[in-house]
């Protein structure tokens, strides 16, 4: 017998549902055709910035965007407050393409972002939140550092956002969930990504880039280091459960005068190595030159 509880608890708990009934019976039958038929069904809502986006609310990044309106608090807030009209973006593991949408109305029509999602089963959603937008480029490629064809491994979609070309990926391994199907996939490394972008913003624009890549961080940095590091990138990167891992990316950015801050509690905290944080929690890094 299917538990309904937690998701109607979900649903009362969500702060978009301001009491409507209608509202309510809207969610409750889109999330049953959801759960019962595992068929894509989009379900629109806001952003923090009263903006409209599309979810998948079958996976748990879905849910929190419908609940709260954004994800990553720390990172939106930082981005949202930094990102400046005519800067460059590249958003590395776009997904449904919430960074992507931030940034776009972030840099506005003389800024450019361009998204990298390997997962052809999401591109339908991605497509809807930002396919209008004349400033966002989406590559269907993984970001990998050879730029050779990657096998994807691709979860159910309650677990799409972890989809990895790693082997294993930190999350899915940790609660033993095979994929559903591995793909090939082409895939580009980062300096062409720079590259590409260089010709499409005005040259003394800041060029950000987001990195969620399920573990794929240190292999992706290491091979583009000369690019980020020539072109003053700013690179918010997820942090790796491996401590070594991070230590190693941190002293690449600190051995090319790079400063490396974790973003946490709406600030930002200066980090040396060896990191002392918590190893079993996902925690976001910025790097910027000096």
């Amino acid at each position: 017998m299917i538990d309904y509880v937690p998701y109607f608890q979900f649903m009362l708990a969500s702060s978009q549902l301001i009491g409507s009934l209608k509202d309510k019976n809207q969610f409750v039958e889109s999330f049953y055709q959801f759960y019962i038929s595992g068929e894509s069904y989009p379900f629109q809502c806001k952003l923090f910035n009263e903006s409209v986006f599309i979810i998948d609310l079958s996976n748990e990044m879905g849910q929190q965007i419908f609940r709260y309106g954004y994800i990553e608090p720390d990172v939106t807030n930082f981005l949202a407050k930094n990102v400046q009209p005519g800067d460059g973006f590249i958003d590395c593991g776009a997904h449904m393409g919430y960074y992507s949408k931030l940034a776009s109305l972030l840099v506005g029509s003389e800024g450019f972002v361009i998204a990298l999602e390997p997962n052809p089963d999401i591109l339908p959603i991605f497509k809807l939140n930002n396919g209008d937008s004349k400033n966002v480029h989406l590559i269907n490629k993984a970001i990998s550092g050879d730029g050779q064809i990657q096998k994807l491994r691709i979860f159910d979609r309650k677990f799409s956002p972890y989809n990895t070309v790693k082997e294993e990926s930190r999350i899915i391994s940790s609660i033993k969930i095979d994929p559903l199907k591995v793909i090939d996939v082409e895939s580009i490394t980062l300096s062409e990504i720079i590259n590409e972008l260089k010709q499409r913003v005005v040259r003394d624009k800041n060029i950000w880039i987001k990195l969620d890549i399920e573990g794929l961080e240190l292999d992706v940095i290491s091979a583009s280091i000369e690019s980020i590091i020539h072109e003053e990138c700013k690179i918010i990167f997820e942090g790796d459960f491996d401590s070594k891992n991070n230590d190693k990316i941190i002293s690449i950015f600190l051995e090319n005068d790079y400063r490396v801050n974790l973003l946490d509690n709406f600030t930002t905290i200066p980090v040396s190595i060896p990191l002392d944080i918590p190893k079993d929690q996902t925690f976001n890094f910025l790097a910027f030159k000096n």
